[in-house]
């Protein structure tokens, strides 16, 4: 397993995060529907980049080319389809998107916790099935942690998931006063047994892991941020 950890900022963050932590972090995923106004490079390398919501594959292919001929680019994470018929739907966008890019650029497609969605199985075998009929080896399934609940159903669905497993959004989970689930934490601050996580996925992962934390941006933003990743790192050294 590629043991690299990158922190998933949106383009408007990414110059503070490399001022910031750059010391600690091995690259970025940059979260967008735009180029960044600066050269990204400066801030450190842009290894993947996490596309909006979006509904048109043809704009999504457009979007990605034009990341990858400005920052080199070759992976990108994308949202399947929701609402009625979203299985048909998220196989047409998957198709239409990884041909489009070509094969030196890899889509994943995210799983998503909301039933509105494709489950993880049915995009595990959507993903297998358009490798094999159509030749589109570089497509695979973006795993984010913080969409499997509760999160002791990880493990088994790591290893539904198996060789579609292609790109891992690390993010943590709590429990809310009322019992409901606060998603996107930093790891380390939640419910999540990252040990036992990291080894289901370990087997399966060739790429680099991405911190998404979904959190307000203050004063002990990058303590946490530190914390976080030591945490990591030092789980990963013994795995």
């Amino acid at each position: 397993m590629d043991n690299r950890l990158l922190l998933g900022v949106g383009v408007k963050n990414l110059r503070r995060a490399g001022e910031l932590i750059g010391h600690l972090v091995d690259g970025f995923e940059v979260a967008g529907g735009r180029l960044p106004g600066e050269q990204a490079s400066q801030w450190g390398p842009v290894v993947s980049w996490h596309l909006p919501f979006m509904w048109d594959a043809d704009e999504a292919v457009a979007l990605a080319l034009r990341v990858h001929r400005s920052l080199a680019v070759t992976r990108f994470v994308f949202h399947p389809q929701g609402g009625e018929d979203a299985d048909h739907r998220t196989r047409t966008f998957a198709t239409c998107f990884a041909a489009g890019v070509g094969p030196e650029v890899q889509g994943f497609v995210e799983i998503m916790g909301q039933s509105s969605y494709p489950a993880p199985g049915a995009l595990a075998y959507m993903v297998r099935n358009l490798r094999q009929a159509a030749g589109l080896a570089n497509l695979g399934v973006c795993l984010d942690t913080s969409h499997v609940l509760p999160p002791e159903r990880l493990p088994r669905l790591i290893e539904q998931l198996g060789d579609t497993l292609g790109h891992v959004h690390l993010s943590d989970v709590k429990r809310r006063p009322n019992g409901s689930w606060l998603r996107h934490q930093f790891p380390g601050e939640g419910s999540i047994d990252w040990k036992g996580t990291l080894a289901s996925i370990r087997p399966y992962l060739n790429g680099p892991l991405v911190v998404e934390p979904h959190t307000d941006r203050g004063e002990a933003w990058p303590e946490r941020v530190e914390r976080s990743f030591e945490f990591l790192h030092e789980i990963l050294a013994r795995l």
